[in-house]
């Protein structure tokens, strides 16, 4: 009997120990995701200090699928948005955000901690039909199509090396890389649109490409009452810039904010501030020229975010 009771005992240890090592297996997939959707409304009646009524509505899907074993990272990123908005003076919703970015950048590690082999592709384009909105003496109204999916379509493709000292911050530059700028839209092609000749969809550039990312929680060790508050505040900058190899080709960037101020676990205060220059592409500057030009966008908005 009491041999049956040592065996009996070995035995549940074994098993025991077996599904540790089961549970504890490592996990080299990770993934998360996050779902926002902004609100607002504006009614005026009998409003001394004049106005507009307003409605507005956006959302905003982020996805992030990651592998990573010993010297090995490839991460993925899928960042959607989507926005309309409508005056009562307009009578009709008019897009106020629309983007589409699919980035996917693998890593190798090496010698000095930190420091990796990385190749990236960074994909950008837009959903919806783009509307440029003008008035005409005596005249409803008007609109023209200046963009659509794939009109523009961004494709940068680039291999150099990476510094990465935290999960939180990254510097990457590439001497050799590649960018193609696609203009599917015949009407648009032919005029030349985004930088490609005449009746062509295509415009391929050969450069240099590098690339930041920092992300911060700048209070996340405050103590008390309002350090509690400010632990939910969060900041992060991403930095994309291109040199094209061709003589006499400016600076291209793309550079992205974002501050985050969660009130709880499902709403939200966001404000994003986006910088764009692209040298290709013509725009009409404040003082009615058109060329290229420093873009710029503001987006404060306090809403629902469910992260997965």
């Amino acid at each position: 009997m009491k041999y049956l009771l040592v065996l009996g005992s070995l035995l549940v240890s074994a098993l025991t120990f077996a599904q540790t090592e089961e549970v504890e297996k490592p996990k080299y997939w990770t993934h998360k995701a996050s779902f926002g959707l902004n609100f607002s409304n504006i009614t005026l009646h009998n409003w001394a200090g004049g106005g507009d009524d307003a409605l507005a509505v956006a959302t905003n899907i982020n996805g992030q699928l990651q592998y990573k074993k010993d010297k090995v990272t490839w991460l993925n990123t899928l960042e959607l948005g989507y926005g309309q908005v409508r005056n009562e003076s307009v009578g009709e919703f008019r897009k106020s955000d629309d983007r589409l970015i699919l980035v996917s950048k693998y890593s190798r590690s090496f010698g000095t901690k930190g420091f990796a082999y990385s190749a990236i592709m960074d994909f950008r384009t837009q959903m919806d039909v783009g509307l440029k909105y003008f008035e005409r003496e005596g005249m409803d109204d008007s609109s023209s199509i200046i963009s659509r999916f794939l009109a523009p379509g961004y494709l940068t493709l680039a291999a150099g090396m990476e510094y990465k000292p935290t999960d939180n911050f990254y510097f990457m530059l590439s001497p050799v890389s590649g960018k193609l700028t696609f203009v599917m839209d015949d009407v648009l092609a032919a005029a030349g649109a985004f930088g490609v000749e005449p009746d062509k969809n295509l415009l391929a550039e050969l450069g240099a490409v590098s690339s930041l990312r920092w992300y911060v929680e700048p209070f996340a060790k405050s103590e008390g009452i309002a350090g509690k508050a400010l632990k939910n505040v969060s900041y992060e900058t991403k930095l994309n810039l291109f040199q094209a190899y061709k003589k006499g080709k400016a600076l291209d960037f793309i550079w992205d904010n974002t501050l985050l101020i969660k009130a709880n676990d499902y709403i939200s205060t966001t404000f994003t501030a986006q910088y764009i220059y692209d040298e290709d592409v013509a725009v009409t500057r404040d003082d009615l020229t058109v060329g290229p030009a420093v873009q710029s966008k503001y987006v404060l908005a306090v809403g629902f975010l469910m992260k997965f």
